[in-house]
């Protein structure tokens, strides 16, 4: 199911549009009650693709969430190995910038998780 992320936008489309033309065919065969059936069945598949389209952002939140939690805990953490205070401070300031960076990337509205 995953892999379907990976398929260009052109080729979702025309998966979704044969899909749905499938869908209308099978209504039609069903003449008598064919537009109530197509309409009851396109209320449940649409439902069903919210449901799924809200899952998926519910997990890359949470997904977020974790990576950024991990990202700050490994970021604060203080080698042992460096005693020389010049290199202390240098690495401080890589920190503090690697922050800051991290906050105007969220300040614009943009997800961690989503980088390459």
């Amino acid at each position: 199911m995953n892999d379907s992320g990976n398929l260009p936008t052109p080729v979702k489309v025309g998966g979704g549009a044969a899909g749905l033309v499938a869908v209308g065919g099978a209504g039609w065969f069903l003449r008598d009650g064919g537009w109530i059936f197509f309409s009851v069945l396109l209320v449940l598949l649409l439902l069903l693709l919210v449901g799924w389209l809200s899952w998926r952002a519910w997990s890359r939140r949470k997904k977020n969430k974790q990576l950024s939690g991990q990202l700050s805990q490994h970021s604060s953490a203080a080698p042992k190995g460096i005693s020389d205070p010049a290199k202390r401070a240098k690495l401080d300031a890589l920190r503090q910038r690697f922050q800051q960076g991290i906050t105007e990337y969220r300040s614009r509205g943009k997800d961690l998780y989503k980088l390459p």
